[in-house]
């Protein structure tokens, strides 16, 4: 993928105090990972060079006001981070309590997402952006490539994969801006985050020629364009031509005189 001012956003998935602060209401389940990673590292490293070359950055937090608490489903963890108090506050229009709350952003984040320029969307109430406007926010500024990271990677973070890539966005996942949890019986949440992101992930992302948002880290890219096969050096060689109705390639021999689009004649 490549990553170019015009049309590649960031997007930091909850980097709040409850799964980023050693404090925080998750921090025994996701702490060994964070560490690990780097994540809290290598986020800044991406916050700091996206503003410093103008990029579009988004926010997509995670909050739980108190009439959420009238759910009649909830899924194992929905249940664990309501019984921690996950995310908390006192209501959407209401900042009783929040500043340095778990739901607050990590302190060292603050001046790259309080500065006027970030865009914070509203809160996804469960894993992906189906339940905010993050997608609306994206397309209404031409955005159509994706740089992501964030918490859960297992969780919030692939659910936000997920569906960009279904809403036709182009997504690299930065694999060390993002951690998860180790629990006695649900096992290591980002090894299988890993595992899926390169299930759904191809290319490895690359910045312009002017430079990307991204430090020295590792990035694991999705390309949603389709994989035409390279023109061939040779203008005269057969080239591939695709038969309707079917996924196969057939090799037709070029027109005598005939010259690839693109491709200059042996003189």
């Amino acid at each position: 993928m490549e990553i170019r001012k015009t049309d590649t956003a960031v997007v930091f998935i909850d980097p709040q105090n409850d799964v980023l602060s050693e404090n925080g209401a998750s921090w025994a389940a996701v702490g060994v990972s964070v560490t690990e990673n780097g994540t809290i590292e290598n986020m800044e490293h991406i916050f700091e060079a996206a503003k410093r070359r103008g990029y579009e950055v988004f926010i997509s937090p995670h909050y739980f006001y108190p009439t959420d608490r009238g759910w009649r489903s909830s899924g194992p963890l929905e249940a664990e981070e309501f019984r921690t108090g996950s995310f908390a506050r006192r209501g959407p229009l209401d900042l009783t309590g929040f500043p340095d709350s778990g739901a607050d952003w990590l302190d060292r984040f603050r001046p790259y997402i309080e500065d006027g320029r970030t865009v914070v969307v509203s809160p996804h109430k469960v894993f992906g952006p189906q339940t905010n406007d993050l997608v609306l926010q994206m397309r209404k500024r031409a955005i159509s490539r994706v740089v992501l990271g964030g918490m859960l990677a297992n969780m919030c973070v692939e659910s936000h994969l997920r569906e960009l890539l279904e809403q036709g966005f182009e997504v690299a996942v930065v694999k060390d801006a993002t951690a998860g949890p180790r629990h006695p019986d649900w096992g290591d949440g980002y090894a299988a985050a890993i595992i899926n992101y390169r299930g759904s992930c191809r290319r490895e992302a690359r910045p312009s020629r002017r430079g990307g948002p991204h430090p020295r880290t590792s990035y694991l890219a999705q390309q949603g364009a389709s994989q035409r096969p390279a023109a061939p050096a040779d203008p005269h060689q057969a080239r591939p031509r695709r038969r309707l109705g079917s996924g196969r390639l057939r090799w037709q021999k070029p027109r005598r005189g005939h010259v690839q689009p693109g491709v200059q004649p042996a003189v």
